[in-house]
């Protein structure tokens, strides 16, 4: 708390210690959410210039690695829409037969296979299900930070889970005929 205000003053080894306490944590989420090494680390520096400008303003409110966090995901998202301002075509239907969870369920077993399966997602689909699944926001809250309807949110999370699903089922069938 006391790095904090001296950062807020203008404090330079105080903004070094949290920066050094919060880059790795941060870069993660932006690579989570774009999936590339050179655009997270972009994500991260712009991200610390948006806390080391704004730093001022924190009240001390509410979690100070919380604020941060949320700076890094309006960054990514921010970097996310200047590359992808696509629209999704919202008529597949919602039925799904499978868990709604690929954080929960049995059939992911490790982190290795995790990241493979979230690269197979476009950077939407990814920074959705991020956003839900891994950072607990919620569809109407996902939907306002992407200016998209909370149907919109729910149906890319959907999507993602299928293009997961319908990928280990694809490896399951490659594998038992082995």
């Amino acid at each position: 708390m006391e790095v904090i205000k001296q950062a807020q003053v203008g404090d330079q080894f105080a903004m070094e210690q949290i920066y050094r306490t919060y880059c790795n944590a941060t870069y993660t989420l932006a690579f989570r959410i774009c999936y590339n090494r050179i655009s997270a680390e972009d994500i991260t520096q712009e991200a610390f210039i948006k806390v080391f400008k704004n730093i001022a303003n924190y009240a001390f409110d509410g979690n100070f690695a919380g604020w941060i966090r949320k700076i890094v995901v309006n960054e990514a998202i921010n970097f996310n829409k200047s590359k992808f301002n696509q629209v999704m075509d919202l008529e597949e239907d919602l039925d799904s037969g499978f868990e709604n969870s690929i954080f929960n369920c049995e059939w992911v077993i490790n982190t290795n296979e995790i990241e493979y399966y979230l690269s197979l997602l476009s950077e939407l689909a990814r920074t959705v299900l991020i956003l839900h699944q891994v950072e607990g926001y919620t569809h109407n809250e996902i939907a306002e930070m992407l200016g998209k309807t909370e149907s919109f949110s729910k149906m890319t999370l959907l999507r993602a889970f299928r293009t997961i699903h319908n990928e280990i089922k694809s490896q399951e069938r490659h594998y038992a005929l082995k």
